[in-house]
């Protein structure tokens, strides 16, 4: 685990009634946060990034749960609303994505009223009510994966079953590759990764690619779609599952694995928690939800927070794994000085211990600033922007003076500062702009 560099930061989720200050906590953590009442599994969630809400429908109720399994519900970290009932007629074999490039959450999977059998209709979530839509071509999916990319703004869907939904003994299970791109969907793919359901995909937004991982039937592969392809990225990391959960930590740049059933067929459920960078997995030895399977996972955009929510309890139905909980992960820092590279001015500072100015040494312990820059750095700054030495040396007053104000330095401190700026040899920088310019240097 790393601690975070004390800089004052706070960061407050309050949505989720929890404060933090980020430069007291540890990371990564799971914590417990309060829920949105919602006591069901096999459901599915997703966040709407445009209205910063979760759109939550489906699945089972659990011990005497308040809702039925039809409730469609938006939650805003604080408080839930009760959007909308019995359509579309959800089941806990569906998948659900926001399509960010139409402004949508995407729902498949879903059963047809009173009936065992799968609706082949597409239902479209507005915000405010729910539309079937019918796509030609587009086939029966029970338990499918599925996941926005945004790079090329469609919606890409994997596998599942096919009606009949007798799954044990029979039923045909889908590797087939599906991409929406806003009014319908296109077979893209039939061959990659092996036939499964319950599988779970997540959309790498760093890399470009959609993660595919585990599922009934299938082996313990890490696979990736570009748009054109499936590769079989690696054969180790996670054990192999299903109806567990991933998404992707778009702070962190890391897709998040939890929990699900051991194995294609088992029913001893998982707690365990994984990371995907791209390369490798690695699994998060920390506390946090207990195990369980068919539950979810969605990314908060505006908190930088991975939420989980239900799932199905290792003692089963009459015992629920209690409140929703919130993942934050460490993002990345790329200078390891403790401020995350997204709030950082200087991602790749200079973190020598003295402060040395053209080869001039000052004296002084090189410090940290405000804004995640080192004195280092702004004299490195000064000599990026200066025309000429003269503009280099006003530069370091400057910044000198700064650091004063902040009582970073001493006033006898601030001369030897400038005494080093102006006998200091010419940064090559100013040099050749110099040259280029005509102007004389010193």
């Amino acid at each position: 685990m790393k601690r975070i560099l004390v800089l004052g930061l706070v960061c407050a989720f309050g949505g989720f009634r929890l404060q933090v200050v980020c430069a007291q906590q540890d990371c990564p953590r799971w914590e417990q946060v309060q829920g949105d009442g919602n006591i069901r599994y096999g459901h599915v969630m997703a966040y709407d990034r445009a209205r910063s809400v979760f759109v939550i429908t489906g699945g089972a109720a659990i011990a005497n749960g308040p809702y039925s399994t039809e409730w469609t519900m938006e939650w805003n970290g604080a408080d839930f609303l009760v959007r909308d009932y019995y359509l579309p007629f959800a089941t806990e074999d569906c998948a659900i994505t926001y399509d960010a490039a139409h402004g949508i959450t995407l729902l498949v999977g879903t059963h047809l009223p009173f009936s065992i059998l799968l609706d082949p209709r597409t239902w479209i979530w507005n915000g405010i009510s729910w539309t079937p839509h019918d796509s030609p071509g587009f086939s029966v999916h029970g338990a499918p994966a599925m996941a926005f990319d945004g790079r090329r703004n469609v919606v890409v869907l994997f596998g599942g079953y096919a009606n009949p939904p007798d799954i044990y003994s029979g039923s045909p299970v889908l590797n087939d590759t599906w991409e929406w791109n806003g009014t319908s969907w296109h077979l893209v793919a039939q061959n990659g990764p092996s036939p499964r359901y319950a599988s779970a995909m997540a959309y790498d937004s760093a890399r470009g690619v959609t993660v595919l991982f585990g599922g009934v039937y299938a082996d313990a592969g890490t696979w990736e779609w570009d748009g054109i392809t499936w590769t079989l990225r690696a054969m180790t990391g996670p054990a192999p599952r299903h109806a567990h959960a991933m998404v992707f930590d778009e702070r962190a740049k890391v897709t998040v694995l939890f929990g699900g059933y051991l194995g294609n067929l088992g029913s001893s459920p998982l707690g365990d928690t994984w990371v995907w960078n791209g390369e490798e997995w690695s699994q998060l030895n920390i506390a946090g939800p207990s195990p369980r399977a068919y539950h979810q996972m969605a990314f908060d955009n505006d908190r930088g927070i991975t939420v989980l929510d239900g799932g199905y309890p290792a003692t089963g139905m009459n015992n629920y794994n209690g409140p929703d909980w919130a993942l934050t992960l460490c993002p990345p820092d790329t200078d390891g000085d403790g401020v995350p590279d997204d709030e950082d001015a200087c991602p790749d500072s200079d973190l020598s211990a003295n402060l040395s100015i053209g080869g001039c040494d000052t004296g002084l312990s090189s410090k940290m600033v405000a804004n995640g820059c080192t004195m280092a750095d702004e004299v490195k700054q000064c000599a990026d922007r200066a025309a000429n030495h003269g503009d280099f040396v006003s530069c370091v007053s400057a910044a000198s003076g700064h650091w004063l104000a902040d009582n970073l330095i001493a006033q006898s401190a601030k001369g030897a500062v400038m005494r080093c700026a102006a006998h200091a040899v010419i940064p090559s920088e100013i040099q050749e702009k110099a040259k280029g310019s005509g102007r004389h240097v010193r």
